[in-house]
């Protein structure tokens, strides 16, 4: 599918020199009740607008030389993950490896085996931004259902979501070049809401975005200078660990207050002597480490509590990491943290490399001795490692919203947020309409009349949750976990 523009300037893409990045009745920001001039983080806040879809969906975006003159096309392509080439894997690569930020999440060596192993929905395809077959932007996309407790019980409504198989995918930031910038946002966004529009979705939601980045300014950017507002919700803070250097000896424990850290340092000789042995510190590449990981992780309450989400409650998700791990252990990019007590594991980290910065994926600790807080514990020394063994600029350590214990061990932060945007209702029904999924070939007259006005009832009751999640964004839907 293609998604045309003639110029960067019908983008929206260009601006004079005098006119404020945010022009003034484009953008608004909602302010919190506390320090002048702050954000409201509870707050949904407008951070600027969309593309019209009847403009949009008949652009081509096109780059320029010095002269003015158009040199190449960047276009939007929707592809299905089974229709890849291998030119096209290989172009993603290289999108992956060249990202404003990078996200070992949405590379295909991990993205692929998460689609093939976990993704059940059959609706997941790749949006791409290319030229003269370059990729300069990719991320995922899948529909979903998403339910508002205020339509009384009503059905739940369609979304195309970028963060898919959420359970492995702990960062939903899409990749972006250098090169492709601002023309490249524009040109997936608008492949998004064309793959939205196709699939019957009134909502295109990026979830778990890192809002403190080049990625997140380059939506507000593109958003701020078109029509239908984008929506940022759902803002909080992820533990993070900068790399200093100076005289700062262990910057990595300047947020830990004196009592915690004399807590944790005696919970270490408590733990030393139940083991009757001095914890040590292992990292390890061996396949071995593999198979000890995943039954650390069933063996604790991810095994067993409802909500536990151990990769050896499930096959497919099993495979995956099996898969995943080898795969980036050949790469020299993936590696296990081990808090080992006389060769057996009592805590360990999953890490991945890219970029500059080192991801921490998943832990597991022994529960037989979770008094003594093996997870700080292996975290601690984790950070350490990273200081002294390691040339990464930072550490991400991948955590969900509200993970108070990490946010009190590590001194610094991620913003993160969720980016909404609707899909322009005309467009939306035209498309839901000539959906073969509502109206196949020979039905009769009369049954595709009745098609038509159940698809006019389900575009109101979409139009509802649109409204209240521009003005209630926080409230609009329970996220697809």
């Amino acid at each position: 599918m293609v998604h045309t523009a003639t110029s960067r300037k019908q983008c929206g893409l260009t601006r004079s020199s005098t006119e404020p990045l945010c022009a003034k009745g484009r953008t608004s920001v909602v302010r919190g009740t506390g320090r002048p001039g702050t954000i409201d983080p509870a707050a949904p806040r407008a951070v600027g607008h969309m593309p019209r879809a009847d403009v949009v969906r008949h652009l081509q975006y096109m780059a320029c030389d010095a002269d003015g003159c158009a040199v190449s096309h960047m276009r939007a392509r929707i592809v299905a993950p089974d229709e890849l080439t291998p030119t096209d894997l290989a172009a993603w690569s290289d999108c992956a490896s060249s990202s404003l930020e990078p996200n070992p999440f949405f590379e295909p060596g991990w993205l692929l085996p998460a689609l093939e192993h976990l993704d059940e929905s059959g609706t997941t395809t790749l949006v791409l931004a290319e030229r003269s077959g370059v990729v300069h932007a990719c991320v995922p996309a899948t529909r979903v259902a998403v339910d508002n407790d205020e339509t009384e019980g009503h059905k739940a409504h369609a979304a195309l979501m970028t963060r898919v198989t959420p359970t492995v995918i702990p960062l939903g930031t899409p990749l972006v070049t250098r090169t492709g910038g601002h023309e490249a946002v524009a040109c997936l966004i608008t492949g998004l809401s064309e793959q939205a529009e196709r699939l019957g979705a009134g909502l295109v939601i990026m979830d778990w975005v890192g809002n403190d980045g080049p990625t997140a300014q380059l939506l507000r950017d593109v958003a701020a200078h078109a029509t239908h507002p984008v929506i940022e919700f759902e803002s909080w803070e992820r533990a993070l660990l900068r790399r200093r250097s100076g005289d700062d000896e262990q910057y990595w424990l300047r947020s830990v207050g004196k009592h915690r850290l004399r807590t944790i340092r005696q919970h270490r000789r408590h733990l030393d002597a139940a083991l009757e042995t001095s914890l040590s510190l292992r990292r390890r590449v061996d396949n071995s480490a593999i198979d000890e990981f995943l039954r650390l992780e069933e063996s604790g309450w991810k095994g067993y509590r409802p909500d536990g989400l151990a990769f050896r409650r499930q096959e497919g998700s099993a495979r995956f990491f099996e898969v995943v791990c080898r795969r980036y252990i050949d790469e020299g990019r993936l590696w296990f943290i081990s808090l080992e007590a006389d060769g057996s594991p009592i805590a360990m980290i999953c890490f991945l490399h890219a970029g500059e910065g080192e991801f921490a994926f998943r832990t597991a600790y022994d529960e037989d001795f979770a008094k003594f807080g093996p997870g700080v514990q292996v975290f601690m020394d984790a950070m350490e490692d990273f200081a002294r063994k390691t040339d990464a600029c930072w550490l991400d350590t991948c955590s969900a919203p509200g993970n108070e214990h990490l946010l009190g061990l590590f001194p610094d932060r991620h913003a993160m947020a969720t980016f909404m945007f609707r899909v322009p209702a005309s467009d939306r029904h035209a498309s839901l309409i000539g959906n073969k999924d509502l109206e196949s070939e020979g039905k009769s007259e009369r049954q595709a009349g009745e098609a038509k006005e159940k698809v006019g009832h389900a575009k109101n009751k979409v139009e509802e949750v649109i409204e209240k999640a521009e003005h209630k964004a926080g409230q609009v839907i329970d996220k697809a976990k």
